[in-house]
């Protein structure tokens, strides 16, 4: 850009000079011209010459020959410049102006382009089936582009991309397709093309089967829907008599029978139907004491009243409670576990003796829960002794046991997980009358098996 201006400006300066020195010129011609018509008036020299004789008065041949050679170097001059060189340096000068120009141009469009790059967004959601769920083996692209006229190539010229989609088939053993013949399905591009004005682009309305081509795939798959024959078979399946876990709808949601769900751990005393399953439950000193050890990680829900009492300083275990209190205290409160409650009371000084309240997974927990007696090993072993490391490749079966009885994760294996601190399970019962539970086809919660967690000291 910078020489391209340079080039024009020098150009321009050449040109004015040229017109300058033109003027000069027929300035000098038409003195020279007027110097030899004044000399050529003068009359000629008499004879005899007159006497006094002054030559200034009279025609000098010299003088004319050399003013008729000046004015016909001078009419070459004017005739050059006027008639060739200034022409051709207004001809160099257009051509730096349309280089500068351009240059010009160029410089704009990269600005343009660095501040409105060319975006494009691929969004790939799944095909909605009409009864219920989506496809597993479809799905639908969607392509967003932004600043279309920012895709050019190196010359500056404009290109329609292509996207290339690589899908997987899991319809395969020991690297051999399970059908005669393989899908041939799985690479496809979108060979986009312009728009009438060049603004945005047209997408086609399937995949092209290669790079720049106009020839489609197949999506067909010979008639067979396999989504619908998957549903069948799941359906025909779901509907025989005593199915356990049978397959229910993706949009079902088994929140309404959550407190049904949740209904299931009461104590000796509970007997089903009862709701709540227990109607008290109560915290202190016989229970709830670290200095006593006389704590147990328990799992009550759903309780009716749950009460912590100032005798009690250490609660540990998984309620749910239509309501909690926490009486008044002097002394600090330790809980480990999760309350899931519906109304919740805490006096004052409880609260300025201090409350300190963790889940199992808070790293000094597992600690704390050792101490205080509620995770203790299988074999009777401290906690702490050295034992073989988890990745041992084969462990003692002594050691395994104790991993998990020491850590805050065996606690867990005390409750359903089916049914547990979770609002809409993956498994439950779609009304609360029911006794066939049932599970979405697609599992959102998963029960991790962990081996240890040391993640304090």
């Amino acid at each position: 850009m910078a020489s391209a201006k340079s080039n024009l400006a020098g150009a321009e300066s050449r040109l004015t000079q040229l017109k300058s020195d033109l003027a000069d010129a027929r300035s000098n011609e038409a003195a020279a011209e007027s110097q030899l018509s004044a000399e050529q008036a003068k009359p000629a020299i008499p004879i005899p010459k007159p006497d006094p004789f002054n030559a200034d008065n009279y025609r000098d041949a010299g003088v004319i020959s050399s003013l008729s050679a000046r004015v016909s170097n001078l009419k070459g001059q004017v005739s050059n410049l006027a008639n060739s060189q200034v022409p051709a340096q207004e001809t160099a000068v257009t051509q730096a102006r349309t280089a500068s120009d351009g240059a010009e141009k160029v410089l704009s469009n990269y600005a343009y382009i660095q501040a409105h790059p060319p975006e494009v967004t691929v969004k790939v959601t799944g095909v909605g089936l009409g009864w219920g769920g989506y496809s597993k083996d479809k799905v639908d692209i969607e392509i967003d582009v932004k600043n279309a006229t920012s895709f050019i190539d190196q010359n500056g010229n404009l290109v329609a991309p292509s996207i290339g989609f690589q899908a997987y088939d899991s319809t395969y053993q020991k690297s051999e397709s399970i059908f005669a013949q393989p899908n041939e399905n799985l690479t496809g591009f979108v060979n986009m093309q312009f728009n009438y004005n060049k603004t945005g682009f047209e997408s086609p309305a399937k995949l092209a089967k290669y790079l720049n081509s106009n020839q489609t795939l197949d999506s067909d798959y010979g008639g067979i829907d396999y989504d619908k024959l998957e549903y069948d078979c799941e359906k025909a399946r779901s509907a025989l008599v005593s199915q356990a876990f049978g397959g229910s709808d993706w949009t079902v949601s088994f929140a309404p029978s959550t407190r049904s769900s949740w209904n299931f751990a009461g104590d000796g005393s509970s007997s089903l139907g009862m709701d709540p399953m227990l109607s008290s439950l109560e915290f202190n000193g016989t229970n709830s004491d670290f200095a006593a050890k006389n704590i147990s990680f328990r799992v009550h829900s759903i309780v009716g009243q749950c009460t912590i009492k100032a005798t009690a300083n250490f609660v540990t275990g998984f309620y749910a409670c239509d309501n909690l209190s926490i009486e008044a205290r002097s002394t600090p409160l330790r809980i480990i576990g999760t309350f899931i409650v519906g109304k919740m009371t805490i006096d004052p000084s409880a609260i300025k003796a201090g409350i300190q309240w963790s889940t199992i997974y808070y790293p000094q927990a597992t600690r704390e829960l050792r101490a205080a007696g509620v995770l203790e090993s299988m074999s009777g072993r401290s906690c702490d002794a050295p034992k073989s490391p988890i990745w041992h490749p084969i462990p003692a079966t002594q050691d395994v046991a104790d991993r998990m009885k020491c850590n805050a994760i065996s606690l867990r294996a005390k409750a359903d997980p089916f049914q547990w601190t979770s609002v809409d399970p993956d498994c439950g019962l779609i009304s609360g009358s029911s006794s066939n539970t049932s599970c979405k086809r697609r599992l959102i919660r998963f029960f991790v098996v962990e081996q240890s967690r040391e993640g304090s000291k």
